[in-house]
């Protein structure tokens, strides 16, 4: 409320406020408390909700109507992204993917970062498609992603980080299809040495403790799913000793028998379902012209790189169940349209 006065009372200073802070710290881009990339995201979400007031007359939800109107184009784009990219699968399985997933239909369709985060994600994608099939110039599909990416790290720093890799390994498979199996274990190297070796860069972004930080910070919250956790220190024996518990909190809970409520149960099916279709996917799919390889290898990266980190940061299975449902449909989409669905009946 206070924010929305200010706009309406003053909003030159709405607008700079947004931006400048006497007691916010600027030197610290993956720092807490008073640092101004922590305070930014939630920030963002607050003004926003200020503008949708001036209009709604405060109406809680009359904004979420709005805010659901301006993340639903992100729906469009992801749609229209994979339409252009898998012409001749069925366009249901499209939707699917983009509207009908448990975890990200629940956290991207209430006034939340992730609905933000995903049409971001998915705008990016489009703008990928664009120019795989020719229909956007290099230069334009720079700067549009560039200013997403800009826009998805204030609201979410480690997101913004992780798609800057993927799109290397999307546009280089694309590239240069013939070196896709090099392309991404080079990248892939260069993204684990770059982890570990941030903080010879600047002790600001020193990327292992950033971690573990936000791991204290995360783990110190009173929840009832909290799941069990061993300790982890700044030094790669310390990753590699915590990767089997990362995997696990990241990528298979909650457990259908972990009983943690009725709530929980869609979310573990969820989990049950995406187990079945990778392994269906191994022995029945399709094969991928080089702009469907260079997006699968986008979604797959994406998906990957996030669960794991959230495996290692989250230990609270609602908010894992949340951080990372926004990544799912990106890896769903491209699995299901390239999947050999086989007839349960054979004539």
């Amino acid at each position: 409320m206070k924010h929305t006065s200010v706009l309406t009372s003053n909003p030159i200073q709405f607008i700079t406020s947004w931006f400048y802070e006497p007691q916010y710290s600027y030197n610290e881009p993956f720092g807490s408390g008073k640092s101004y990339w922590n305070i930014i995201k939630d920030l963002s979400l607050i003004k926003i909700e200020a503008i949708f007031n001036v209009f709604s007359f405060r109406n809680y939800y009359i904004n979420v109507l709005f805010f659901s109107f301006v993340t639903f184009f992100g729906n469009i784009a992801f749609v229209k992204a994979y339409s252009l990219l898998f012409r001749d699968a069925k366009k249901s399985l499209v939707v699917f993917a983009a509207f009908l997933i448990p975890s990200a239909l629940f956290w991207t369709s209430g006034l939340h970062k992730d609905g933000l985060l995903f049409m971001l994600m998915s705008l990016i994608v489009y703008q990928l498609a664009l120019w795989m099939n020719a229909l956007k110039t290099t230069g334009k599909m720079i700067l549009n992603i560039a200013l997403c990416i800009l826009f998805i790290f204030l609201l979410r720093s480690y997101v913004g980080l992780s798609l800057i890799p993927a799109i290397v390994i999307c546009t280089l498979n694309y590239r240069f299809s013939n070196q896709a199996m090099k392309i991404n274990v080079a990248v892939l190297v260069v993204c684990a040495a770059g982890f570990f070796l941030s903080s010879y860069i600047s002790p600001a972004l020193d990327l292992p403790e950033w971690l573990i930080k936000r791991r204290i910070e995360f783990n110190s919250l009173s929840a009832t799913t909290l799941l069990p956790y061993h300790q982890l220190e700044n030094s790669i024996q310390s990753y590699l000793y915590n990767l089997p518990q990362a995997i696990d909190h990241g990528f298979l809970r909650p457990y259908l028998w972990d009983r943690l409520g009725i709530f929980y149960i869609p979310f573990a099916l969820e989990i049950i379902a995406l187990l079945a279709l990778i392994i269906y996917y191994l022995f029945n799919h399709l094969p991928l012209n080089k702009s469907q390889r260079a997006i699968f290898c986008f979604g797959l990266f994406i998906f990957l790189a996030n669960w794991l980190f959230l495996g290692y940061m989250v230990h609270i299975v609602g908010a894992v169940i949340r951080y990372k449902s926004i990544f799912l449909p990106f890896f769903v989409a491209p699995v299901l349209l390239s999947v050999k669905f086989r007839p349960l009946i054979k004539n």
